[in-house]
């Protein structure tokens, strides 16, 4: 499962294609909230996006969407009944971009075990709630 959003679009909304006869979308029917993560481990950059999720039979979102999968995933050329397109409504995403190595991340929380304090300088944080 890849996002399927465009460059420069932007909304709060994430959308990406599942298959309809699958588990995740018959369990979005019962629990919409969601948890989306990104992590890019070489760089030590992370995301954690928070959102409700719901099935959007909309045909023009999803031909514009189809046109970024890639050749070898589903057909954009000719509507699949059973692709559903899932928007993920943001409401709070965490990011995490570590500056120090491995080895320096697990010295600070070792300290910070044994001292009771919480690690310092172990990169940037940030939260944002829309």
């Amino acid at each position: 499962m890849t996002t399927q959003n465009g460059s420069g679009e932007r909304g709060g909304v994430l959308w990406f294609f599942m298959s309809r006869s699958g588990q995740p979308v018959a369990d979005l029917e019962e629990h919409s909230e969601v948890n989306v993560t990104y992590s890019d481990p070489g760089k030590d950059s992370y995301v954690s996006i928070c959102g409700a999720a719901r099935v959007v039979d909309d045909l023009e979102r999803k031909r514009r969407c189809g046109t970024r999968l890639p050749k070898r995933g589903f057909p954009a050329a000719r509507p699949d009944p059973n692709l559903a397109l899932v928007a993920v409504l943001v409401a709070e995403a965490e990011y995490w971009d570590v500056k120090s190595n491995q080895a320096v991340q697990i010295f600070k929380m070792a300290k910070a075990a044994i001292t009771g304090e919480p690690p310092k300088d172990m990169g940037e944080h940030r939260r944002v709630r829309m």
